[in-house]
């Protein structure tokens, strides 16, 4: 039996949650880019590349859903930390972090994609 392609993408945006509203203290934000923040990127960053992976190949339609739930899930998390998780708060720049990510994830994915592409038909091409 095989597993749907989208599933690890689910399953990444369930841990996203659990990481986002584990209870913590406040730490020092020594600047705008600090661990937090590179932390949202990074989350979000692997989670547009399984994204972009199990709805391979992406259409433009695909590209907006998969942004819309991006921004909903990050706009989301960013509100159950305000109400329900303590010692943390909800930050406008978590979730420009979150989408800037999510941005670099499907432009770097594709971009690969695109590499990849070029390189088989290089390979391809060298054989014949």
């Amino acid at each position: 039996m095989r597993l749907p392609r989208w599933l690890p993408a689910l399953l990444w945006g369930a841990l996203i949650t659990v990481l986002l509203a584990i209870p913590g203290g406040r730490l020092p934000d020594l600047s705008w880019f600090s661990l937090d923040k590179i932390g949202h990127l990074g989350l979000f960053l692997i989670w547009a590349w399984l994204w972009a992976w199990a709805w391979e190949p992406m259409s433009k339609a695909r590209y907006g859903v998969t942004i819309a739930l991006a921004a909903l899930w990050a706009s989301g998390t960013e509100a159950l930390q305000a109400v329900y998780v303590p010692g943390r708060e909800a930050e406008w720049a978590d979730v420009l972090a979150d989408l800037v990510g999510f941005g670099l994830g499907l432009w770097s994915y594709h971009r690969f994609e695109c590499l990849r592409a070029l390189l088989g038909k290089l390979f391809v091409a060298g054989r014949v």
